[in-house]
């Protein structure tokens, strides 16, 4: 009967304990921008290869107004951030090293969510030309200007590509904690990882007693 007892509790050491989650708004607002991003960018892409096509013209409407919202969104969820999140700590076995990463890469999509829609608006502006935005028509605001056009075209098309490519480590590191390190990283910002994570260890709980 001892045998099973140490498997138990070998179990439950190899989870970290719960740290305390994000609260409700952080996560809801979280989630809610990840699915935005994910949308712009697959209607910018699917543009770039749709540009003479008649479906274009709604795919560009869509890109141009999720980035509007995502700004909105990004300015909202600074703004709580700064006045009434709730931020777990990092896990004690992350290096001091691995903490100045993680949060320069949370600062660098930051960034990128307020800048990329900031770029975007402004080469089609520089078109001289009315375009569509959400709900409404925006008028012509200023001549064409080509210099411009080029310009921003060239850093939105960069911050593009950083924004994926943010995206993407940032999607990997929570992976990477969640499977790898097992430290809770992941299930402080997902309910549904940390209610089952509770539950498991529950049910540890329970072997662990039914042997002793």
């Amino acid at each position: 009967m001892g045998v099973p007892k140490h498997s138990a509790v070998r179990q439950s050491d190899d989870l970290e304990p719960a740290r305390p989650s994000f609260d409700t708004v952080t996560v809801t607002l979280h989630w809610i921008s990840l699915l935005l991003v994910l949308a712009m960018t697959g209607t910018g892409l699917l543009y770039g290869r749709m540009e003479n096509r008649p479906l274009a013209p709604s795919l560009l409407w869509a890109h141009r107004s999720l980035g509007v919202i995502i700004w909105a969104i990004t300015v909202v969820r600074l703004a709580w951030h700064l006045k009434g999140a709730r931020i777990p700590g990092f896990p004690t076995s992350m290096t001091r090293l691995h903490q100045f990463a993680a949060r320069l890469s949370e600062y660098g999509l930051y960034v990128l969510l307020l800048t990329q829609p900031v770029t975007g608006l402004a080469q089609t502006i520089a078109r001289g030309a009315p375009f569509e935005l959400l709900a409404w028509t925006v008028p012509s605001i200023v001549s064409k200007h080509f210099g411009y056009v080029v310009l921003f075209y060239a850093v939105h098309k960069l911050g593009a590509w950083c924004l994926i490519g943010l995206v993407s480590l940032h999607a990997s590191a929570a992976l990477f904690h969640h499977f790898i390190r097992r430290d809770g990283v992941l299930e402080t910002m997902s309910p549904i990882l940390r209610r089952k994570r509770e539950l498991d260890q529950a049910a540890t709980s329970v072997d662990v007693r039914s042997v002793s």
